[in-house]
């Protein structure tokens, strides 16, 4: 279905395709930096296609990609034990850190 956008009595008529199976196709505005823009049309010519189709199968494949992508789980780390030993309880996070690292007492 094709819808008119403002004024359709004036020459040219601004038309924006909506609806369809695969959803309407509407124009946007993004911002690409120069030297991107420049190689996306090197590319787009070598390979006959435009500008617009090269943009769209990345957005596909960076969304595809994104889909199947298995969320990140942090593995089990835990040892067994009772928590720390008697001399670092009450230590605090400081010394406890420095020790670790091997830094001397301050």
């Amino acid at each position: 279905m094709r819808e008119c956008i403002g004024n359709c009595i004036g020459f040219p008529p601004a038309w924006l395709s909506v609806g369809g199976e695969q959803g309407g196709i509407i124009k946007t505005t993004i911002d690409i930096s120069d030297p991107l823009l420049e190689e996306v049309r090197r590319v787009a010519a070598s390979r006959g296609v435009t500008v617009r189709s090269l943009v769209e199968q990345g957005l596909r494949k960076v969304l595809a990609e994104r889909a199947s992508a298995t969320p990140f789980r942090l593995r089990k780390a835990s040892v067994s034990g009772r928590g720390l030993n008697e001399q670092w309880q009450a230590a605090g996070w400081d010394r406890i850190r420095d020790a670790s690292y091997g830094v001397k007492a301050r």
